[in-house]
């Protein structure tokens, strides 16, 4: 992750009813974040749901690579694959593939291109996850 606020970032995401901590257990990587629902978090306060994420990986450029950046995230959950999905089965949730995005008003700055690898796209697919793109404007 970046060292001043993002430009982008991506992560694979869990929500849902089920235990954050258990589900962890189950995968060979730390996780971005872990949080069960309403626990207390002292950047966004009590979460709503339980929070799993994992692979959060961001840039700062001002016209980030979104096509480089998701591959890079693959690259890093591909080989916990098999573990992602033993994930989803037992504690029967969902995961997306998480976009943030944060463009910049100035005109003179070219948008980012929002584009996926086959390679990406096959680990989305195999997990069922979702795409989910939230972009701001700064």
């Amino acid at each position: 992750m970046c060292s001043i606020d993002p430009t982008a970032y991506i992560y694979l995401g869990f929500r849902g009813d089920f235990d954050p901590i258990a589900a962890s257990k189950l995968v060979d990587l730390v996780p971005e974040k872990c949080a069960p629902k309403h626990s207390i978090n002292p950047e966004r306060r009590i979460p709503r749901t339980n929070l799993l994420d994992y692979a959060k990986h961001g840039t700062n450029e001002a016209c980030p690579d979104i096509y480089q950046l998701a591959d890079q995230i693959t690259e890093i959950l591909e080989p916990h694959l098999t573990q992602l999905e033993q994930l989803i089965v037992q504690f029967r949730t969902e995961c997306k593939f998480q976009v943030v995005l944060w463009i910049p008003k100035d005109e003179e700055i070219s948008t980012p291109f929002l584009g996926f690898s086959c390679r990406t796209i096959q680990l989305v697919s195999r997990l069922g996850a979702h795409i989910d793109i939230d972009s701001y404007r700064y």
